[in-house]
């Protein structure tokens, strides 16, 4: 429910949206033939807009009855598109830190994707081609670090890193017989190991499911 103060020549009011208040300022600027809005919330200003009300055919601008009139509908579209979600705020920095100091600090465990499930193993070689992706498994990770440790024989590594996409690509010979494949990734966001087993020639390679 929004809160309104009015003042000589401007408005002010306080209105909950999104679990956030905004504090809502329109106010008339004589000197600059202005009407100025600025929107905070919690101290930071999310935005600002003027509005000029001189016209070629009035450069003094607006007076009285008219002048009020328009400042306060001026204050009425801000928050009626605060009320809307329409309205295009910047995050206050200090919020947008505070938000990624507490993902880094509580970090999820990573969903991985194999993208080619059915055609990953071809005449002896890997070609893992595999997403990234959050711990809300829909958004997908840009920069994380992937490894593959081929365990057993002569226990092999090899790296790659997701791009803007969230994909990576890691191609390598894989080794006769029965082997594992061990395949981490690590982000800020959080971290993941999957195995992959390889089975003897003529039976299908499978993940474990298990670290």
């Amino acid at each position: 429910m929004a809160k309104e103060a009015s003042l000589s020549g401007g408005f002010n009011t306080d209105i909950r949206a999104g679990g956030k208040v905004y504090h809502v300022q329109t106010e008339n600027r004589p000197k600059a033939l202005s009407i100025d809005t600025a929107v905070y919330v919690k101290g930071h200003l999310v935005h600002h807009q003027s509005m000029s009300y001189a016209t070629p055919e009035n450069v003094a601008g607006l007076h009285g009855e008219d002048l009020l009139w328009r400042v306060e509908e001026e204050h009425r579209q801000i928050v009626e598109a605060i009320r809307e979600g329409s309205l295009a705020m910047n995050v206050p920095q200090a919020e947008a830190a505070a938000a990624e100091e507490k993902a880094h600090a509580n970090p999820g465990k990573l969903q991985l994707h194999l993208l080619n499930k059915t055609s990953w193993i071809s005449g002896g070689d890997a070609d893992l081609q595999i997403e990234v992706r959050g711990s809300d498994g829909k958004s997908t990770l840009e920069g994380a670090e992937l490894e593959v440790v081929v365990e057993g024989g002569r226990h092999e590594r090899h790296k790659a890193k997701s791009d803007a996409k969230g994909h990576a690509r890691i191609r390598f010979g894989l080794p006769k017989g029965g082997a594992t494949l061990l395949l981490r990734a690590i982000h800020p966001l959080g971290k993941c190991e999957v195995r992959f087993a390889l089975r003897e020639k003529g039976k299908k390679a499978g993940d474990t499911g298990r670290k």
